[in-house]
């Protein structure tokens, strides 16, 4: 998760335990291409 969240896929909100991920706006913004690459990989 730390991954995703350097990259701005995923923003998190509180401390350590109990964090909250939620997509990002970028991601948002993005899905719809990142749909379309996943279904590619799952073919």
């Amino acid at each position: 998760m730390d991954i995703l969240d350097e990259m701005k896929v995923v923003e998190s909100s509180g401390k350590k335990y109990g964090k909250i991920y939620m997509l990002s706006d970028r991601m948002e913004n993005h899905y719809d291409e990142f749909e379309e690459i996943w279904n590619q990989l799952k073919e």
